[in-house]
């Protein structure tokens, strides 16, 4: 992943929870949802990978004519195409809005209340208390190296860059903190756009 591949896939994933979310006020009976000035992620992993998927997708169709990192990285004869941003961005946005979304409430599940249940429904994580930052920080961590591994097989032109895949491996790994901390900016933005 390079600068330009994160701002268009949160540009492209911010644009979809959006469509989302005006999608599904106009499915409820809440006609004050579609006003909310929050962008909240829905809870299931499916659609927060397809969400990353597409915004996957998006970035590596739009950067492809001016991607010149790749072009001039790749073997002669070989297509420049960044494959793997489509299954980092789904396991990135995938993993991380997921697991903020069901992470219980810091102060213990209430008793009326079924710690299950974000599992189950869409729901909105803002009905429960927000993870603390040091929480949301490991999950950022954990999708940002799960997003990096599921990238490298499909990334020629970092292997090449890199001298082989086990290098490649490190210098992903070497990413992670910076992946992370844009990702908690990103889900800052979105849930704090004020």
């Amino acid at each position: 992943m390079f600068c330009l591949d994160y701002a268009v896939a949160f540009f492209t994933h911010y644009s979809l929870i959006q469509a989302h979310h005006r999608m599904t006020a106009c499915n409820t009976a809440e006609p004050d949802f579609i006003d909310q000035k929050h962008c909240v992620p829905p809870c299931s992993f499916l659609l927060n990978s397809a969400f990353g998927i597409a915004a996957g997708a998006v970035t590596a169709s739009t950067l492809y004519p001016v991607d010149y990192v790749r072009m001039t990285t790749v073997k002669a004869g070989s297509s420049h195409f960044a494959y793997g941003v489509i299954p980092f961005m789904a396991c990135y946005f995938g993993i991380f809005f997921t697991a903020t979304a069901i992470e219980p409430a810091t102060h213990g599940p209430s008793k009326d209340v079924d710690p299950t249940s974000a599992l189950t429904r869409n729901t909105s994580p803002y009905e429960r208390e927000a993870p603390p930052f040091v929480r949301k920080a490991g999950f950022a961590a954990v999708a940002t190296l799960a997003a990096s591994g599921a990238e490298l097989p499909f990334d020629f032109s970092k292997q090449n860059v890199s001298g082989g895949m086990r290098m490649a491996a490190i210098t992903a790994a070497l990413r992670v903190p910076l992946g992370s901390l844009l990702l908690l900016a990103y889900d800052r933005i979105l849930t704090h756009p004020n």
